[in-house]
Parts: C-alpha cells; structure tokens; sequence
C-alpha cells in the first residue's frame, strides 16, 4: 500500500471517498449488520 504510483492513487482515493459516503449515509445499516453478525 505504500508503494502505489500515482495512477493508482487516484482511484483508490475515488473508492476510499465512496465508502466513506456510504458509511456516512447508512451508519445505522452498518451497525445493524454488526449486531446481526455478532449476536
């Protein structure tokens, strides 16, 4: 991971941001799928 060119480092950040939208719309579904792992 430390070693990464710049033509990959974009995309990467592209996901990265994506996930991190996904997590932030949908907290409450991730914490949800947790419960039901764990429990």
């Amino acid at each position: 991971m430390a070693t990464v060119t710049a033509t990959t480092k974009v995309p990467e950040i592209r996901d990265v941001t994506r996930i991190e939208r996904i997590e932030m719309e949908f907290p409450r579904v991730s914490q949800d799928g947790l419960d039901l792992l764990t429990s």
